[in-house]
């Protein structure tokens, strides 16, 4: 099994197929196709309050994953597979999630899921998993970045 990792942020979406040894094999970057509703998360969570503009920013960033994940493809032996990690914002996890986001945008900023998910993508090929947020403000990329910098086995603030 090859690792995949995918950073689904406001403005772009950025990829990487990882090597045995870690290293990146093979990138994967698009623009946010969402960022016709709007350049920043507040537009979009008003847009979001439609379901059916909901359904298509789902569907907007799915494609862009399964995109790279069919460029990614091409680069595995026969019988290899490939596991997607995910890292984004709260309000990117709802959206991706089709969870509906509107009490991110609205005070006491309240997010109701946090936990890490498992999705799938290419007619279930490949499994995915998105990184846990902490908050409405702090999300999974935020989460990623810090077991990548190790912040999380440091006792210093």
């Amino acid at each position: 099994m090859r690792l995949a990792v995918a950073d689904i942020g406001t403005t772009t979406i950025a990829m990487q197929l990882l090597g045995r040894d870690g290293s990146c094999e093979e990138s994967f970057v698009r623009l946010n196709p969402q960022s016709v509703y709007g350049a920043d998360v507040l537009s979009r969570i008003t847009h979001a309050e439609e379901a059916e503009k909901a359904l298509e920013m789902q569907t907007m960033v799915r494609k862009v994953l399964e995109d790279g994940l069919r460029a990614f493809e091409g680069f595995l032996a026969v019988g290899e597979t490939i596991c997607l990690i995910i890292a984004a914002n709260t309000t990117m996890n709802y959206l991706l999630a089709g969870f509906p986001p509107k009490r991110l945008g609205q005070a006491p900023f309240l997010a109701e899921h946090l936990e890490p998910m498992e999705l799938n993508f290419l007619e279930s090929r490949v499994r995915g998993f998105v990184f846990p947020g902490l908050s409405a403000f702090v999300g999974g990329d935020i989460v990623a970045g810090i077991l990548a910098c190790h912040m999380d086995r440091q006792e210093e603030i």
